[in-house]
């Protein structure tokens, strides 16, 4: 089993992928967790680095998420949609 924890508590993570996420962030940069997370084609049954600026995108997220922490990363994400659907 594998646990995550939140402002002091632990709480168990309920996915079947949470094991090959963890060793892989274990093991890698931003840059290449993102590139290796996306190759894998068992997960998502593509390539998904094959899409264009996919993967610069994530790394650019996975950074503000790791830089600023999430709540900071959502609120900055919901703005720029709300920007990107107002300019349609």
């Amino acid at each position: 089993r594998i646990y995550g924890q939140v402002n002091g508590d632990f709480y168990w993570i309920q996915d079947d992928q949470a094991g090959y996420f963890f060793e892989t962030w274990q093991q890698a940069s931003p840059e290449e967790l993102v590139a290796e997370v996306l190759k894998n084609t068992q997960l998502w049954g593509t390539d998904l680095t094959a899409l264009p600026g996919f993967a610069a995108a994530l790394e650019q997220y996975l950074n503000q998420l790791q830089s600023s922490g999430a709540a900071a990363s959502l609120a900055n994400f919901k703005t720029g949609m709300i920007e990107k659907t107002k300019a349609l």
